[in-house]
């Protein structure tokens, strides 16, 4: 004859239900017995459960409370410590089913350390105005966040006509290229693209591009990161601008500018300054920080920096 399985015996089974909180309830989800374990896990007399219903018992006991998936979480707090209770269910008869406390307190702490860390990480990146985006060559689609948007509703699934439609026509042979470069040969690249936003105006992203994996097509996905710098690259343009015209102006007033560090003795001299001042000025210049003026003038120069510099 051959003896059962350990695991199989009745004596096993009842030791592990026994060790397990574990609670019967109807088919209304009213507890009708408990053990030990039970009671213990929830410091309550065994006779004060039955007769409750297992889910209003569990949230008079809970701080919070959160769904999983088919089951329901909750949030003790006893003494002191903090534990995480799922309520798991298993029918063992027509009209009743066997529920366990299942601690899942090290799972939870780490959800919600993911979750905390990922919001964080969003709520930035939004203040920031950087988001993410994959492109699928393959399909010729991208997929991107919702931080950079600009206000379009079509986030998902933006085909490569799509995007050209909206991008300033003088980037769109820059952006091609980047896309065909890493799509056929990997690597990466970064650049400055400008788009319309749904109102009309002009946004300027400072685009990183990185390729992913290989895909059975032999294509490489891409992925990258993009923000808005509008602001910056106005200020910068503006500046640009502005130096220029100033340039010109100087140009034809034949006014030239420089700079000299009395400390370190480092110079800096405008294109039209050297022009107005010749060569030979400027190699004496180079042998002295007031070389460029004549030997009776240098003396009164200094002292004129030295009254600028108080």
């Amino acid at each position: 004859m051959t003896s059962p399985k350990l695991l199989e015996t009745a004596a096993v089974a009842q030791a592990i239900v026994g060790s397990l909180p574990c609670c019967i309830v109807d088919a209304r989800d009213r507890i009708t017995e408990v053990n030990a374990a039970f009671a213990a896990r929830l410091n309550r007399p065994a006779p004060n459960l039955v007769g409750i219903e297992i889910l209003e018992l569990m949230r008079g006991l809970s701080v919070d409370e959160t769904r999983s998936t088919a089951s329901s979480c909750f949030h003790l707090r006893s003494d002191g410590t903090e534990s995480w209770i799922r309520l798991d269910r298993m029918s063992v008869m027509p009209g009743r089913e066997m529920i366990c406390l299942v601690d899942v307190s090290a799972e939870w702490l780490a959800i919600t350390s993911v979750v905390t860390a990922r919001t964080t990480r969003d709520r930035l990146m939004t203040d920031a105005e950087v988001g993410t985006w994959r492109y699928d060559p393959d399909a010729q689609l991208y997929y991107f966040s919702s931080e950079i948007a600009m206000g379009h509703h079509r986030i998902n699934e933006v085909s490569v006509d799509l995007l050209q439609r909206i991008q300033h026509p003088d980037d769109v042979a820059k952006d091609t290229a980047i896309r065909e470069r890493l799509e056929t040969e990997g690597g990466s690249a970064e650049g400055e693209m400008r788009y319309r936003d749904a109102g009309g105006g002009w946004r300027t992203l400072r685009v990183h591009y990185r390729s992913g994996r290989k895909l059975p097509s032999g294509k490489y996905e891409m992925f990258g990161i993009s923000q808005n710098v509008t602001e910056l690259a106005r200020a910068r343009d503006e500046g640009d601008m502005v130096t220029h015209r100033l340039e010109l102006a100087m140009a034809a007033a034949k006014v030239g500018v420089y700079e000299i560090d009395l400390q370190t003795g480092d110079r800096w001299s405008s294109d039209q300054f050297v022009e107005i001042a010749g060569q030979e000025a400027m190699a004496r210049q180079a042998e002295h920080p007031f070389g460029i003026y004549m030997d009776d003038e240098q003396k009164t120069v200094r002292e004129s920096w030295d009254r600028c510099l108080l």
